[in-house]
């Protein structure tokens, strides 16, 4: 009976503290809100007119009431009341400043403290609320060039306010918050801080959602037959360079086995015609239409299947189909990182930039975003998934499993690499100045990323015997070295050009007194989030899905794919060459490498020895590199307030979900881990250096000669 009764008080104590739980939550307000006003202004106006609209959905603190300070002389106001101010503008969600000219005791400074407030608050990634009465009190702001520069948005009740702010070149970057009265003010102010702390995953989905949108507009067969029409009627093009192609081309025509070295020829040719039309672009803009249509219309006539014009458009919309499936239900769309560095990139360099001195419309950011991911899809997936003998991507058939014939899959994956282009000349006909360096930069990516699929091949094995021969000529430094020579190659150099488009595609002057010094950090900043893209890709694929449901299952939905497909990454690479790492293991490792398929128990056999390795923690030691880089060296090139900066630090913060998911895992199989080697700063100095470009590209020629010599 004593266990009943207790039971009960248990039940009926703990009924009451939800209770009280579900209340306190009805009545916590949203956001909190710190005001930035002089206290005389206070006094003066706000005290009386505003502050009676606030404090019933948002939490605004109010300086002046803490000891009654609106009834003193500031010189009479202790030290503490400052730190406490401090304080509350460290807990706010926001700042509204209410600062306007006004007579002062004694005529000092007016407003000083309230723009201290103000340049604090922003320093700390606050966004800045201006309230506004009229014309007049607009001008003020105006007039504090540096706040201007870091209003986030404009609260007031005047439709001439708002009219003036919605047409002004001055507050291009500015969000209206007109309200019919100071009743809505809380509502307003709710509404757009909603927008503002969406996270990075909800502000990449709108991306994501709007870029869907373009894609599916260029993958409508019927437009796909349209351009591939054009190519008929003028797709003519100078003898010297019809040989250039047609010789190269002729070699995917012999290819029958697609063994090794016949993936090497792809490479080859793909990289052949970019440095073809690379070569045009720079003597002969015009021509550059020309030549896409030629190429497009010869590979038309060559698939296997008697395959028409038509037939070849169902291939395009299947596959674009895939990344801009329509998402039921919510606005994301699936994940696109090349679209969302493109656009953070170029909204972090035109933010402040007046309509009138910008190169292309609203919608452009997304349009382009579209086309780097036709690009990415039509050319990189396609050849890339014949190369992995990838069966799936993203849940569904890969081209050259659906439709029966790799052949096809690599004639599409070089008419994606001219159709791209010809969408990009489209898009930015009205700026050819502007078009001719954005088509360089994409073509680039191809002249650039068939190097790097050499090395990926290089480092992808199929027996025993040539993996055993790798890891005995190679060490841990140099296998590192050419792992990073991979990835910038096949996916640093990609962001690298997404990066140069971003900053190309805008009048960077307009809003930096630096322009080159920050066109050239942004494209840094793209180069290193591609880098770590591809550790964290590598990372993930050790990942079992159902470990941690938030990481989806990757392009290719299942686990693991890089060990099945016997290619060298960096976990693996580190657990093959640490000295530390059991024997045994690394033996099993081998022979999990060359064996072409797992089990899961093997499967979760590769994730332990990768794990008790130290391997994870030693890739994430590139990552917090790549993201300390971005943080402390090359955002500081880009002179912009620091809410503007976050979504470029955050966008590199990519692994802690993987490093928990990961430890997880290990604590409930009970594993042991070694502790990682520590960064060598020579060899970051060596990887840092065979990722720039031209040394990348020098040092590959030198290691294939060196090759060929063997």
């Amino acid at each position: 009976m004593k266990q009943i009764k207790w039971q009960k008080r248990k039940f009926i104590l703990e009924s009451w503290i939800r209770l009280i739980i579900i209340l306190n939550m009805a009545n916590e307000k949203k956001y909190k809100l710190y005001l930035a006003s002089g206290i005389r202004l206070w006094t003066l106006f706000f005290k009386d007119k505003y502050a009676p609209h606030f404090n019933k959905k948002v939490d605004l603190f109010q300086p002046a009431l803490i000891d009654k300070q609106y009834t003193r002389d500031h010189r009479l106001i202790p030290i503490r009341i400052a730190t406490k101010d401090v304080g509350e503008i460290n807990k706010s969600d926001a700042v509204l400043a209410y600062m306007k000219m006004y007579d002062t005791q004694d005529n000092g400074p007016a407003g000083t403290d309230s723009t201290w407030e103000c340049g604090y608050a922003i320093g700390n990634e606050k966004p800045t609320i201006m309230l506004v009465e009229d014309l007049e009190h607009l001008d003020y702001y105006t007039a504090q060039w540096m706040v201007t520069f870091s209003i986030g948005a404009i609260l007031t009740t005047s439709k001439e306010v708002a009219d003036f702010v919605k047409n002004s070149d001055k507050f291009t970057h500015t969000a209206i918050l007109y309200c019919q009265s100071e009743k809505e003010f809380e509502d307003k102010i709710i509404e757009y801080l909603d927008n503002y702390y969406k996270s990075i995953y909800a502000r990449e989905g709108v991306i994501n959602y709007r870029v869907d949108e373009e894609i599916r507009a260029y993958a409508k067969k019927d437009n796909i037959i349209e351009i591939f029409n054009s190519g008929n009627e003028n797709g003519s093009l100078s003898k010297k360079y019809q040989s250039l192609f047609d010789n190269d081309f002729k070699e995917v025509l012999k290819i029958k086995n697609f063994s090794r070295n016949d993936f090497v020829k792809i490479c080859d040719v793909e990289f052949k015609r970019a440095k073809i039309i690379k070569e045009i672009i720079n003597s002969d803009y015009n021509s550059v239409v020309p030549c896409l249509k030629y190429c497009i219309s010869t590979y038309l006539k060559n698939f296997e299947g008697n395959k028409n014009i038509n037939d070849v458009a169902k291939m395009v919309e299947y596959w674009l189909s895939i990344p801009a499936q329509e998402i039921k239900g919510r606005k994301q769309g699936k994940k696109k990182t090349r679209p969302t560095i493109f656009y953070e990139l170029y909204d972090l360099v035109s933010h402040h930039i007046v309509m009138s001195e910008r190169f292309f419309p609203e919608d452009f950011v997304y349009k382009i975003g579209a086309v780097i991911e036709v690009y990415n899809w039509l050319n990189t997936y396609a050849i890339d998934d014949v190369f992995d003998n990838s069966s799936t991507r993203q849940g569904h058939n890969t081209l050259h499993v659906q439709y029966q014939s790799r052949r096809n899959a690599i004639l599409l994956g070089s008419i994606g690499h001219c159709l791209s282009l010809l969408l990009l000349h489209q898009l930015t006909a009205q700026k050819p100045e502007v078009g001719k360096k954005l088509i360089y930069a994409l073509n680039d990516v191809q002249y650039v990323m068939y190097r790097g699929q050499i090395i990926d091949i290089d480092l992808t094995f199929d027996n025993e015997k040539k993996l055993k021969a790798f890891v005995k000529s190679h060490n841990l430094r140099t296998a590192i070295t050419k792992y990073f020579s991979r990835i910038y190659g096949i996916c640093g150099s990609f962001y690298e050009e997404i990066g140069r488009m971003a900053v190309k595609s805008t009048n960077v002057a307009a809003q930096f007194y630096n322009a080159e010094e920050a066109e050239q950090a942004c494209i840094i900043i793209a180069k290193l989030f591609g880098q770590v893209q591809m550790i964290r890709n590598d990372l993930g694929d050790l990942i079992f899905p159902e470990q941690l449901s938030k990481m989806g299952k990757g392009l290719k939905d299942t686990s693991h794919n890089d060990v099945i497909e016997g290619k060298l990454t960096l976990p693996i690479i580190y657990a093959l060459f640490n000295e530390k790492t059991d024997k045994n293991d690394k033996d099993r490792l081998i022979k999990f490498l060359v064996k072409g398929n797992l089990s899961p128990k093997e499967k979760l056999e590769v994730s332990r020895i990768i794990w008790e390795s130290g391997a994870i923690e030693y890739c994430m030691q590139f990552v917090e590199l790549y993201a300390k880089l971005v943080r402390e060296q090359f955002v500081r090139h880009i002179s912009e307030t620091p809410t503007r900066l976050k979504w470029i630090i955050k966008l590199m913060d990519v692994t802690t979900l993987i490093n928990i998911s990961f430890r997880q895992l290990a604590i409930d199989k009970k594993w042991r881990k070694l502790e990682p080697q520590i960064l060598d700063d020579d060899l970051v100095e060596k990887i840092f250096f065979i990722c720039e470009r031209n040394n990348f590209l020098k040092e590959f020629i030198n290691e294939n000669r060196h090759q060929s010599a063997s």
